[in-house]
């Protein structure tokens, strides 16, 4: 993620980090290639060395009886991944295998023929010897097998590998496939420190995403996607260290001795589980496809959250007409009235505008329909408006304007002009800023590479017209379940309460309330407090993803499969 008014000075002081990488070959799987891009364009990065494998890379079957091959046949697997792939071609073209060579044009490589078991690589003491003569500072393994040896401790800072998949949970393989047939929410994907221990090695970082519902490939590859990010927060890490490898070393997560069951590839009998899977989707997904989702908003009296948690005063929900929907709810009291902001998602336009309305004085309903106050050409959503030395700002979401672009009005309500950019060439969502300890504190979620529901941003500025400075502990949570802010932070009782959305088991699935103890420059912490679940007797029980609380009135949102 990058700041508009990062400096590069910190990263000029020490020389370029410099980067080895282990291949199997150019022609590599669609993840690798943004992070060599993104190597390049760090300058305080350097690629110093390709190795390439020069033996075999798969793994070495062992000889096995006539009866052996009848018990571990898997022709079932291997018909229905290439009958998914021909199914799902066009979902899966974004994904395939892309050449890097452009990429390594410049950089020195080896050709390296590895001593081999059935499962692992060793390197030859020369081999060693030629890749220390390119001094590296560390190896990103996108090739060879599963390595052994003095390989693993010659760079400083290690040998990065990724595990598709959460290594305290799930070991083996086929990746993203056992998740399916296991029910889970989620899908995991760590990068590692690669030890002598199997899945042992310290944890640079862990995510989890969203299982698909039914194809182990679209799985595999959209966790595959969302890991790209663990590289950059990883490099996040070492950069603090730089100079430092044992400092670093210290600083990562030591796992505790996995015992996770040691997966493979899966029999007929469970390919029939799983087809039988995809075919009871494909009957459900017919019948919800006449539907869409339309999200609204509930209003109520009240000033403390214990009203929503407590169910102390009924909701009244809005009713938009069936062309749009209306979401993400920020009360802001002004002038003797009470302002409702919301997005306004119009299904025609495929996108949301930032629209307004005045909440009556029962706070159970508008006075007006909402009228537009912010549109381009891009997504708006996410409102958030607040009052800073009495002016009206608004940072609302614009993840696809590929800038966190602050509006100041210049007519309140209906009008708004940028007033600056406080993070460039960035994509973030439900972005919220919030005065504390003498700082400005922005609040986000890092939302390239399919991620946005399983991550939570920190940035600090000492006022509202300086320079943001990433927090060195982000992400500071890195989860489905109460990562991805719901509405603006919330003082009560001297308890600063910060709401986030559950998307474990879908994007909006309820709220967790956080109480944050602790938020300085380089330290955070917070403990759950609440979770706040839709209401299923109302007209929109199928999520909740938004919480504002101001001028004696709450608002929440909902949603619903309309025709």
């Amino acid at each position: 993620m990058t700041n508009a008014a990062d400096s590069p000075a910190a990263e000029l002081a020490h020389p370029p980090l410099r980067v080895g990488l282990l291949l199997d070959s150019d022609i590599n799987l669609f993840w690798v290639r943004p992070i060599l891009e993104a190597i390049s364009r760090d300058p305080g990065l350097a690629l110093c060395i390709a190795i390439y494998n020069a033996g075999t890379t798969g793994f070495i079957e062992p000889a096995r009886s006539p009866w052996q091959r009848l018990r571990h046949n898997r022709f079932l697997h291997n018909r229905v991944i290439r009958l998914e792939r021909w199914k799902d071609q066009a979902a899966l073209a974004r994904y395939q295998r892309t050449d890097i060579s452009d990429l390594l044009k410049t950089v020195p490589s080896l050709s390296i023929l590895p001593e081999q078991t059935r499962y692992t690589d060793r390197l030859a003491k020369d081999d060693l010897a030629r890749i220390r003569q390119h001094a590296p500072d560390l190896l990103l393994r996108f090739g060879f097998r599963i390595l052994r040896g003095a390989i693993l401790d010659l760079p400083p800072y290690g040998v990065w590998s990724y595990h598709h998949g959460d290594s305290d949970r799930y070991r083996g393989g086929p990746p993203g496939f056992w998740e399916l047939i296991n029910n889970e929410p989620a899908t995991g994907c760590t990068l590692q420190v690669l030890t002598e221990e199997l899945d042992g090695g310290p944890v640079l970082g862990k995510l989890h995403r969203r299982s698909h519902p039914v194809s182990a490939e679209l799985n595999y590859f959209a966790i595959s996607e969302s890991g790209i990010a663990l590289f950059e927060y990883g490099i996040q890490r070492l950069k603090r260290f730089q100079g430092d490898p044992a400092g670093f070393h210290a600083s990562l997560e030591r796992p505790d001795a996995t015992h996770a069951h040691i997966y493979r590839s899966p029999d007929n009998l469970t390919m029939t589980r799983y087809v039988a899977r995809r075919l009871r989707h494909h009957a459900r997904s017919r019948i919800r496809r006449r539907n869409k989702v339309q999200w609204s908003i509930a209003l109520r009296p009240g000033s403390s959250l214990d009203v929503v948690t407590e169910h102390q005063q009924p909701s009244h929900w809005l009713r938009p007409d069936p062309s749009r929907f209306w979401a993400d709810p920020f009360l802001y009291p002004q002038g003797g009235n009470l302002y409702l902001f919301l997005e306004e998602y119009l299904y025609a336009q495929n996108k949301a505008l930032i629209s307004v309305a005045r909440v009556n004085g029962e706070h159970t309903g508008l006075l007006e329909p909402p009228q537009p106050v912010l549109e381009c050409p891009h997504h708006l959503s996410f409102p958030f408006v607040f009052q800073h030395e009495g002016e009206h700002f608004m940072l609302p979401e614009q993840r696809q304007g590929q800038a966190l672009v602050l509006y100041r009005s210049s007519g309140f309500p209906f009008s708004w002009r940028p007033y600056r950019t406080l993070l460039a060439n960035t994509e973030v969502v439900d972005p919220v800023l919030f005065q504390h300890g003498g700082y400005w504190w922005l609040f986000c979620s890092y939302a390239r590479h399919g991620n946005g529901d399983n991550n939570l941003h920190l940035y600090y500025a000492t006022d509202l017209d300086g320079e943001f400075r990433p927090h060195p502990m982000n992400p500071v949570r890195s989860s489905l379940v109460g990562s991805r802010m719901a509405g603006a932070m919330h003082v009560e009782a001297g308890r600063l309460l910060r709401p986030a959305q559950n998307c474990l088991h879908r994007y909006g699935g309820s709220m967790i309330i956080w109480q944050v103890d602790t938020l300085t420059p380089d330290s955070w912490g917070e403990q759950q407090v609440h979770e706040l679940l839709p209401e299923s007797s109302s007209p929109f029980p199928e999520g909740l993803h938004s919480l504002s609380l101001a001028g004696g009135a709450i608002a929440t949102d909902g949603y619903r499969m309309a025709r």
